[in-house]
């Protein structure tokens, strides 16, 4: 019972997150048709251009079961924020700028979780880059979680989704 009330109080907040999204931004959601059909693990791989990109994607994209969105550190532990990561059950990534052992050992929790959780069926949004894009170009860079989840889980579909123009969502 406990279950379905988190559901439906899911289903609810981003349904109420879209409705705002709509207040500031025109989305269109291009090739959502493809997605209809996708059964299986799933792991969503947008590029970044701004800190909206987390909401307006899981508000409007749906594929079977919940999407999980990875987060970083700095975002899921704002005060304003930690309920909503709580609520949509998000994965804390921890800040790997300020290099310790502790850092590395949360990020290997962090990708086992996602492992493990693809394992079971389920759907998680990531962003390969790690980080917002800067001087407008997706730097990958030295990142390299979404290719060990890879690795370890090459039964996972992938859907890249990239945002361009005025609150455009592109998967495919």
């Amino acid at each position: 019972m406990e279950a379905i009330m988190l559901r439906l109080l899911q289903a609810c907040y981003w349904w109420l997150v879209r409705l705002l999204v709509r207040l500031r931004y025109r989305v269109e959601v291009i090739g959502l048709e493809k997605l209809r059909d996708l059964h299986g693990p799933t792991l969503v791989m947008p590029n970044h251009p701004a800190y909206i990109d987390t909401p307006l994607l899981l508000s409007h994209i749906r594929l079977h079961g919940r999407i999980r969105p990875i987060v970083y550190a700095g975002m899921y532990r704002r005060a304003i924020l930690y309920p909503m990561m709580r609520l949509v059950e998000a994965l804390e990534v921890p800040d790997l700028g300020a290099q310790s052992r502790n850092a590395r050992e949360r990020t290997m929790a962090m990708i086992d979780a996602v492992v493990a959780g693809l394992e079971q069926g389920g759907n998680f949004l990531i962003y390969p880059a790690g980080h917002i894009q800067e001087r407008g170009i997706e730097e990958i860079g030295p990142a390299r979680s979404v290719a060990e989840i890879l690795e370890r889980s090459p039964q996972a579909n992938v859907v890249l989704s990239a945002r361009g123009g005025y609150g455009e969502v592109r998967s495919a």
